[in-house]
């Protein structure tokens, strides 16, 4: 869904004291037209001098049989992208003060249902609390709510010297080391050189890289799982970048195992399970090899990125399929998904 073309229809101070007030019009809506759905609202603004939470209502209708075997409190994934740093938080949607329901196994449900939540964003991310901007939406397994923006603001004086130093401090940090760290080459049999893994040079085992903003990613679709497997994600990308993320000091820098580079790009990668929801959040810092001038204030690159994701993360703990997201800044896109089978 393209991010604010739904709307809750709640001002910024219902969120905190009436969260629900348009629940049964917009329910109601929904699942008179037969629709599946899942919509997420937030505050436009939050004023630090005010408030110390951040409250995200969610709505969800569909098919009761559906929502009886995917609950929500057990499978739903909260995301809020710090476009500021381009940091992205996940975790479970949790949801207070409700009883779990137990595990529905029984015969097919008919008609539609609705429910709501209210979430509490800052305390289940963990998430900074100082002058920002966020982008929030919700996973369930292969279903992406609607996205909304949300303005963290000082609220009262906020002095431009500051402002103006901190834009300008940023242009003196070189940005993160390369994560994770490029692989070395190996020689397999009869003496062929084989790549080493994570590479981060063109691909022509990888996606084009994408002409407008975006991220690009490919993946085996079925993976059998055994001791020596592999769980290769194989993307390209053309995003934009900001001077924090642009390397200043060439000479000084630790260079990577294949060349030096000029830029790091962040994208964050989030995998929910099909079975285990939990989410797995791996903070990518790809290197770009496109000129970039150091002094500038931003900058569009792009690149390749082969990773091999059973080396991050336990990926492969149980048989399932697992749904693989991408966020960097204002862009996401997913999922991608991979079958684990025994």
């Amino acid at each position: 869904m393209a991010e604010e073309t739904l709307d809750l229809g709640l001002t910024d101070e219902d969120y905190w004291t009436n969260p629900f007030k348009t629940r049964g019009q917009i329910e109601s809506k929904l699942m008179s037209g037969g629709s599946a759905a899942l919509i997420v609202g937030a505050p436009r603004t939050v004023f630090l001098q005010n408030r110390d939470t951040l409250p995200v209502v969610a709505i969800r209708t569909g098919p009761l049989d559906t929502m009886a075997r995917i609950v929500f409190r057990k499978t739903a994934v909260l995301v809020a992208v710090n476009t500021s740093t381009n940091t992205t938080y996940a975790y479970m949607a949790i949801v207070k003060d409700i009883k779990e329901p137990a595990p529905y196994n029984g015969p097919p449900l008919e008609g539609m249902g609705g429910e709501a939540f209210l979430l509490e964003a800052r305390q289940q991310l963990q998430l900074p609390w100082g002058p920002s901007t966020y982008l929030i939406d919700i996973l369930l397994r292969d279903h992406v709510s609607n996205r909304v923006r949300v303005e963290i603001k000082k609220g009262g004086y906020e002095d431009p010297a500051v402002i103006e130093y901190l834009k300008s401090r940023e242009k003196t940090i070189d940005p993160p080391a390369v994560w994770p760290e490029p692989g070395l080459p190996t020689t397999g049999p009869q003496g062929i050189q084989r790549i080493g893994i994570p590479y981060y040079q063109e691909l022509t085992t990888a996606p084009p890289i994408p002409v407008q903003p975006g991220i690009a990613m490919t993946v085996d679709r079925v993976v059998q799982i055994t001791p020596d497997m592999t769980c290769m994600i194989r993307g390209s990308y053309r995003l934009p970048i900001q001077a924090r993320d642009i390397v200043k000091h060439v000479l000084e820098q630790k260079l990577d195992r294949e060349k030096p580079h000029t830029a790091i790009v962040p994208i964050t990668l989030v995998l929910t399970g099909s079975d285990s929801p939990a989410p797995i959040v791996l903070p990518l810092k790809l290197p770009t090899y496109d000129p970039v001038d150091r002094n500038a204030d931003s900058a569009i690159v792009s690149g390749y990125f082969a990773i091999d994701l059973c080396k991050l993360s336990d990926i492969a703990a149980i048989e399932q399929t697992v749904f693989i997201y991408a966020f960097s800044g204002e862009v996401m896109v997913g999922p991608v998904p991979i079958a684990l089978v025994r």
